[in-house]
């Protein structure tokens, strides 16, 4: 049992409970749930932040309205996009997850590993535009939403190759949904506009929440050799939502999809001698950039480090 004795969001207990059974010395399954509590932070509150490279701005909650009104003043907004979910206040989100997990030992240092999870929230706090800038970016705030399922299923597998070189590999698959949108869609409330004319949403229209990837994957490799180590990640994520466009506030339309796409980093590391370590590492490799859609992500950045130990 955890408590949380908040003084602004009050007081919350939230229990778990785990279960391991082994299979053999190689096997082992583990099923556990669990409630979670997590208060709204100084940041999703008071935030008001713009960057001035990319152009888009972050603002808390409690300041969002007179923060939209600030940029209007100063013409720096195209239109709004969600500015109804900017109240002013946020919930604490509450949560129950459950989870099956499944791990095996294939061979002395081969691991598979794999589990199923379902979390339900209530009052989840989210990132989402509330307004586009005459620059082409977004002001983004926090809101809650009511009710939102998180069903999905991760995989690894990792383990030696030749030549020194270990592997890890992972998958995982998300479906991440507001069931009060969904709810609304059963009930013929939500529209859009297809060839001049108002269409009613199916549930297969709905993509589910903003900035969820549904499919997900990474590889790594790692090798050493004497004094030097290596190593390549690559991360891969396919489309996700990034903002509304047609008006109706949720994500179903093929113009409010960010790419998927792929991000590679490399680092080199080489201990010159017991006490010296040189480092140098490339972000985003290959320099993929979407400067409005993802203004997050910025192009190919290289780094160098340098490590002195102190004698013992």
């Amino acid at each position: 049992l955890r408590l949380d004795a908040h003084d602004v969001y009050g007081s919350h207990i939230s229990p778990k409970a785990a279960a391991l059974y082994t299979v053999g010395s190689a096997t082992r399954v583990r099923v556990s749930v669990g409630s979670g509590f997590k208060a709204p932070t100084f940041q999703q509150l008071f935030l008001d932040f713009s960057n001035p490279g990319p152009g888009y701005s972050v603002v808390g909650a409690a300041d969002a309205a007179d923060a939209l009104a600030r940029f209007q003043s100063a013409g720096e907004i195209a239109y709004l996009m969600d500015a109804a979910s900017v109240t002013g206040a946020l919930r604490p989100e509450k949560a129950w997850t459950f989870e099956v997990g499944f791990d095996r030992d294939v061979g002395l240092e081969w691991r598979f590993q794999a589990r199923l999870f379902h979390t339900r929230l209530r009052d989840m706090i989210e990132t989402q535009p509330v307004a586009a800038k005459t620059n082409g970016q977004f002001v983004f705030s926090y809101a809650n939403l009511s009710r939102v399922s998180v069903p999905g299923i991760e995989a690894e597998v990792s383990g030696p190759l030749r030549g020194g070189v270990h592997l890890s590999a992972g998958y995982q698959f998300l479906r991440a949904r507001d069931l009060d949108v969904l709810d609304d869609i059963d009930e013929g409330l939500y529209f859009r506009r297809e060839n001049g004319r108002d269409a009613r949403l199916e549930r297969s229209d709905y993509g589910g929440l903003f900035n969820r990837s549904a499919h997900s994957a990474n590889l790594a490799l790692h090798g050493e050799r004497g004094d030097v180590s290596a190593s390549v990640r690559a991360v891969y994520r396919s489309r996700f939502g990034y903002g509304d466009r047609n008006g109706n506030l949720i994500l179903d339309a093929e113009e409010e999809y960010a790419p998927g796409h792929t991000l590679v980093n490399a680092t080199v590391n080489w201990a010159a001698s017991p006490r010296l370590l040189l480092t140098a590492t490339v972000l985003n490799a290959t320099d993929r950039v979407y400067p409005t859609l993802i203004p997050s992500l910025s192009g190919r950045l290289f780094q160098a480090g340098l490590t002195l130990k102190s004698k013992p």
